[in-house]
C-alpha cells in the first residue's frame, strides 16, 4: 500500500524498484492510493508494466481528502 500526493516522479522510481524484486508477481499486489488527475494515473499507473501485468491496483483520493492516514486505510481497505 503506497499513498501518493505530488511526487510522481517518485512513485515512478519505487514502481520501477518493485518491478525488479525477485519475488513471484503471483504473491503480491500493490495498491496505490493518490492524487494524480486521471490523465497522469493513467499514464503513471496503468501504463507501467505493473499494472499492464494486472499486479497494481490504484485510487484516486481528492486533494482536500487526502492525508497519508486517510489514503492508508483507504487502501488497505482494497
Amino acid at each position: 500500500m503506497v499513498p501518493s500526493h505530488g511526487r510522481s516522479d517518485r512513485l515512478e522510481a519505487l514502481l520501477d524498484a518493485l518491478a525488479l524484486q525477485t519475488l513471484e508477481r503471483e504473491r503480491w499486489e500493490l495498491v496505490v492510493v493518490h492524487t494524480y488527475e486521471p490523465g497522469t494515473a493513467s499514464e503513471l499507473l496503468d501504463g507501467h508494466e505493473l499494472g499492464r501485468a494486472g499486479v497494481l491496483r490504484h485510487t484516486r483520493l481528492h486533494d482536500t481528502e487526502a492525508r497519508p492516514s486517510r489514503q492508508r486505510n483507504t487502501g488497505w481497505r482494497m
